[in-house]
């Protein structure tokens, strides 16, 4: 018998910067392909417009060096660095891994809610707001800070979801008294 050997996917990233300028730079060229059309039908119909290109060519043509060339060359460079850079650029993890048999990646976001619905089944919780970060998941409870059966208990609650989440963030849980209204 063969043994089965799991393929773990790719984590979600998101998309890449380079999409969007790709998408921008497509828009731009069916513009030019708009204008070459456009030059295209003036030149074998007969009709008395003014072509675009051959009038911007003949403007191109006579231009002599002025002072504002200079810095505008410069921004051309920085602009086209910066395009450089956007296409090469690692793309930004947006999901963290869950330990589990199968490929699972959960938002921060939906790490932190699941936390704080934990949290707030538990008696003696008056309200609950989770943080998720990268090495930390931070949870800040109303209730009574002198309890200590409460952070035995929320403890006991949110300790397996933390441990689920890949890398193994350090639980914080902080329990706060409830101020009172202005």
């Amino acid at each position: 018998m063969s043994e089965v050997q799991t393929v773990r996917g790719h984590r979600p990233a998101a998309s890449p910067v380079a999409r969007y300028l790709a998408i921008l730079l497509g828009l731009l060229l069916l513009a030019a392909a708009g204008v070459a059309g456009r030059d295209l039908y003036i030149r074998y119909a007969d009709v008395e417009w003014q072509p675009w290109v051959s009038t911007a060519t003949n403007w191109i043509s006579a231009l002599s060096y002025r002072n504002w060339m200079l810095p505008a060359g410069i921004a051309a460079l920085i602009i086209g660095l910066l395009l450089l850079w956007a296409s090469v650029r690692p793309r930004t993890k947006t999901h963290r891994e869950i330990n589990s048999e199968v490929a699972v990646w959960m938002r921060p976001v939906d790490i932190a809610r699941m936390c704080t619905a934990s949290a707030q089944r538990v008696p003696g919780v008056m309200g609950a707001h989770t943080v998720a970060r990268k090495r930390s998941i931070d949870v800040t409870v109303i209730g009574n800070p002198q309890d200590q059966k409460l952070r035995d208990e929320l403890q006991q609650s949110l300790r397996p979801l933390a441990d689920l989440v890949a890398g193994a963030p350090a639980l914080n849980v902080q329990v706060q008294k409830k101020e009172a209204s202005k």
